[in-house]
């Protein structure tokens, strides 16, 4: 599922949350402080180990006022190749807790400890702990209140193109400069593949879990091929799959390689040619997700 940004709507409601009446009337909240909560910005990043600018990573309160503390934990359990807190990272946020004093954001700040071994890239989540104001934890849906990082080894081949992205394409039926974040990650023992979070649905709020397409790169062409008819989406009930297109709706293209040549200066992945994604799974069976042309994949 896409994850959208709703906290700059928060923002804006908590902003005018005191609504004044006439005639000395008293005020009165348009918030109830019972449904306060904390939660983070997004929900995952992948960023180079030998990154220079530390990270901040923004944690949001819900409630009438931006008063109150939150605690959070550092899990590194459950990963194949976790990161290590003091040889990979620190957490520069004082005490794992985060306080708010008039401001509806703060954020959790971390710095990257880059070395010059080939590691693979490593993974560690911020999980919300514990408030001092009885507030919940993540979103209505539980979505939220956790928030994964991937350490990108940059001594990896393939590092360069690593990372976050914004796929950006035009669409028949959804207009023009259409935008959904992205993400490519290392195989675990290759060197010359990918595996790649692509389009505009994906079916876990956690980027490292979701359905991926495995794409082949020639850093020496500088092209990255995805061969069609890989799902990009299953949970379970709708099925969605990545076709060759010619920008035509009803153009599917099967058994080709959708190819892209990689411009590592300007950090962009150019396909040659659209691509479409469509349901083969579920009550929309047939039916086009979306024709995606134009398609570029721009480094964050």
């Amino acid at each position: 599922m896409r994850i959208n940004n709703i906290f700059q709507t928060i923002t804006a409601l908590l902003a005018v949350m005191v609504l004044l009446t006439s005639c000395g009337e008293v005020e009165k909240q348009l918030f109830d402080d019972k449904d306060a909560f904390f939660a983070f910005e997004g929900s995952a990043l992948a960023t180079a180990e030998n990154g220079t600018n530390n990270l901040y990573i923004p944690v949001y309160i819900a409630r009438s006022i931006a008063e109150g503390n939150v605690s959070f934990e550092v899990i590194t359990e459950g990963y194949e190749n976790p990161a290590i807190e003091g040889d990979d990272f620190k957490i520069l946020t004082g005490n794992s807790t985060i306080s708010f004093n008039g401001e509806f954001y703060e954020s959790i700040e971390i710095e990257l400890i880059n070395n010059e071994d080939i590691d693979g890239d490593k993974k560690f989540k911020l999980v919300l702990a514990s408030n001092n104001i009885g507030a919940t934890h993540g979103l209505a849906n539980g979505e939220n209140s956790e928030f994964e990082i991937t350490i990108i080894d940059d001594e990896h081949p393939l590092a360069p193109i690593l990372g976050s992205y914004l796929l950006y394409w035009d669409s028949p039926w959804n207009g023009s400069g259409l935008t959904e974040e992205n993400q490519i990650f290392s195989v675990p023992g290759s060197t010359t593949e990918v595996d790649i979070v692509i389009g505009f649905y994906r079916d876990h709020g956690d980027f490292a879990q979701c359905t991926k397409v495995r794409a082949e790169v020639d850093m020496e062409a500088l092209t990255l091929s995805i061969q069609s008819e890989q799902e990009t989406y299953n949970d379970g009930t709708h099925i969605l799959t990545i076709y060759g297109d010619d920008e035509e709706p009803g153009g599917v293209v099967v058994d080709t390689k959708i190819v892209a040549d990689i411009d590592l200066s300007a950090g962009e992945i150019v396909f040659r040619t659209p691509f479409a994604i469509a349901f083969t799974g579920g009550p929309n069976e047939g039916y086009y997700e979306d024709l995606y042309i134009n398609p570029i994949l721009r480094k964050q």
